[in-house]
């Protein structure tokens, strides 16, 4: 009896509706068996069950029951309807939900028959390929927006803590009503849902660390303060402490982070969705300096390196690069070369031999790639950017123009640059200004390779510099005066 209460209540209800349907043709004969099912399976039922015999009864067999006692065994539906009255009158409910317990102890008596499967399964997989499977755990729910610039102010303020709270807040308040209006529950039930290894005591502390600046706490609620005012209180903050902001204002295009771990891995996560931000969608490579990430970010050269070969190994995608360089006889000025320039040894190939010719190199800021998306709409961009200009002492400033364009990814991209009349013109800078061109990967040392020129076209190529030994056998010999003479030029500049 008590194993046969344990079916759901809509198993029940379909086992019963299906034994009643299938004996319409017979009515008593329906009745009385439904009613048997009932009294034994399922006697919770047994009004609903009543009802349906007394909808279908007709009025002879209903004047009948009521006034002719004795021929109550003349039809199955009317001896069903006795034996239901006996059994409401017998049947006592269940007060301390032993059914519902039972049901629970089934489900997890199911899972752990699921569990024993996965174990199985495990073991099968490491007796094929004698290799423990390691499934990572995915974190529950999706991506969150985040302006990266926002994200980076966030780092170099040390309020990345916090600011992951209140992306999480703004994320739960879009996909509800967009009140701005949360609850301090939902808000740790999320941060939960995205394995944040944070206790409660800790994350009342941020909930009052952020206080007056990402939200106000009334109560059992959080008033979230929008992304507007936000943006301009951390811009200024950051100006006021020497952080960098003229050229790297909040208000762009967000990217979709991914905020679970620790505070490192979120940390980590805002630089490399700061890479895909500046890329534009990853149409170009971010060439940029490891100092100038450092006064960014405010994180050593060390703790950089370290994001990016534990944590962003399979998101960022770092190569060095070189820079080549044709030096002219007639220049009288090397200020454009750099004091770590170095000869190499250029082998260029033409139709009737190969040529030697000593040419400079030196090393250029590495590039970074980013596969963190970015979001389809800008959204709020234009009005986040003017608050955040606002808090400066000369937002007109900075609203346009900006330094003249120093990489080229193509030649072909250089060469519409050459024939621009807003060039030719001057308007795009100094006409002789020299550029960095993009030629390729260099195939062994796999660097990337640009010239320094400020021609409509390169002159070298990505893969001319000699070998190793080739360079030692020439500077060692036929190459010792080019070298001394370098060497030489570079010490005047020096003195």
């Amino acid at each position: 009896m008590a194993t046969e209460q344990n079916l759901s209540h809509n198993r029940i209800l379909t086992t019963l509706n299906a034994l009643w349907d299938s004996l319409a043709a017979d009515p008593p004969r329906q009745a009385l068996e439904s009613a048997q099912w009932c009294i034994q399976h399922a006697p919770h039922l047994a009004d609903a069950l009543s009802a349906k015999i007394y909808a279908g009864l007709p009025d002879v067999l209903l004047k009948q029951l009521l006034f002719e006692p004795a021929g109550l065994k003349v039809d199955g539906r009317i001896a069903a309807l006795d034996a239901l009255a006996h059994c409401k009158a017998s049947y006592v409910p269940d007060p301390h939900g032993q059914i519902k317990a039972a049901a629970k102890l089934q489900k997890r008596q199911q899972q752990a028959k699921r569990g024993t499967a996965k174990c199985a399964a495990t073991a099968t997989f490491e007796e094929i390929f004698d290799v423990t499977p390691q499934i990572l755990p995915l974190s529950e729910g999706r991506s969150i927006r985040v302006d990266w610039e926002l994200g980076r102010l966030s780092i170099s303020l040390q309020l990345a803590h916090q600011f992951r709270l209140w992306v999480l807040a703004r994320d739960i308040t879009r996909s509800e009503s967009g009140s701005g209006v949360i609850s301090r529950r939902s808000l740790w039930e999320k941060v939960k849902a995205y394995r944040i290894p944070c206790t409660k005591r800790h994350f009342n502390r941020l909930l009052k660390d952020g206080f007056g600046l990402f939200w106000y706490c009334v109560g059992k609620k959080l008033y979230l303060r929008g992304i507007q005012p936000v943006s301009a209180i951390m811009t200024e903050i950051a100006r006021e402490q020497g952080i960098t902001t003229e050229t790297n204002l909040p208000g762009n295009r967000d990217v979709l982070l991914d905020p679970s771990g620790s505070l490192e891995a979120w940390e980590s996560m805002i630089y490399a969705g700061w890479v895909a931000g500046r890329g534009e969608k990853g149409k170009y490579d971010v060439i940029i300096a490891r100092e100038t990430l450092e006064g960014l970010f405010g994180r050593d050269q060390t703790t950089l390196r370290r994001w990016e070969q534990d944590r962003l190994q399979n998101v960022l995608t770092v190569r060095y690069n070189i820079a080549q360089h044709v030096p002219d006889d007639d220049e009288a000025s090397i200020d454009h070369i750099p004091n770590h320039a170095q000869p190499y040894l250029a082998q260029i190939r033409t139709t009737e031999d190969i040529a030697q010719e000593t040419r400079l190199c030196w090393q250029l800021p590495n590039s970074y790639h980013s596969t963190i998306k970015t979001h389809v709409h800008k959204g709020q961009a234009g009005k986040i950017r003017k608050a955040a200009q606002q808090s400066m002492d000369d937002p007109a400033n900075s609203k346009r123009g900006g330094k003249a364009r120093l990489y080229f990814q193509s030649s072909k991209k250089l060469k519409a640059r050459q024939r621009s009349r807003k060039f030719r013109m001057g308007l795009l800078g100094n006409v002789n200004q020299g550029v960095y061109v993009y030629l390729g990967q260099h195939e062994r040392s796999r660097r990337g390779v640009f010239e320094y020129t400020n021609r409509g076209m390169p002159i070298t190529s990505a893969g001319e510099r000699a070998t190793p030994l080739a360079e030692v056998d020439y500077f060692s010999g036929a190459g010792v005066p080019e070298q001394v003479f370098w060497q030489q030029r570079r010490d005047e500049l020096k003195g």
